[in-house]
């Protein structure tokens, strides 16, 4: 799986971070909104957190339950309510789907990895784990954590990851945001 480095890397994708941010708003509800998207980031990733106190094995089951991409909108709607709080002038349907596709995310990052075990991406429909043809991310290596030169890799690997996705963030947002595209859309 990717490490948070790339799922993180998604939340700079997420527009209620970047231009729908209203002037007056006070820095506590900016950083609780970044914490929540890079949250949405990451969230499938629990399920290694529930491995550990359950079964005293964090790994046995991850990418299983957690990594469906029929949970994804079952998360949209806990992120939706709490982003809306955050945010009152974001409309409910907007939050919803910035939830949604932020846990969707997270779920194709991991089926883009090299040697991958797959993820269950149809769970419960389907228990079958699914893995992509097309290869972006070295991975990480769990199993053998003193591979230092495969860990190296990985930071490098996902920082250039990172820095193209903010790339593209910045180059998406800034014509948005000159053709007001962004104004609009919080509508």
């Amino acid at each position: 799986m990717p490490s948070p480095i790339a799922h993180a890397a998604v939340a700079l994708l997420a527009a209620p971070t970047r231009g729908d941010r209203p002037k007056a708003e006070p820095r506590w509800r900016t950083l609780a909104v970044m914490l929540l998207v890079v949250f949405a980031c990451g969230a499938p990733d629990l399920d290694i957190i529930a491995g550990w106190l359950l079964i005293q094995d964090g790994f046995t089951y991850h990418g299983v339950y957690s990594h469906s991409l029929l949970l994804a909108p079952v998360f949209g709607l806990p992120f939706a309510v709490a982003l809306r709080w955050l945010r009152p002038h974001l409309s409910l349907s907007r939050s919803f789907l910035v939830g949604t596709l932020l846990y969707a995310a997270h779920v194709v990052l991991d089926t883009l990895i090299h040697d991958t075990r797959g993820v269950s991406l149809l769970w419960p429909l389907l228990p079958n784990r699914y893995a992509s043809p097309i290869i972006i991310f070295v991975g990480v290596e769990y199993g053998e954590w003193w591979r230092w030169d495969m860990h190296l890799l990985t930071v490098l690997n996902e920082s250039a990851f990172a820095v193209l996705i903010l790339w593209f963030s910045k180059l998406v947002f800034k014509s948005r945001s000159q053709t007001g595209g962004i104004a609009h859309a919080a509508s």
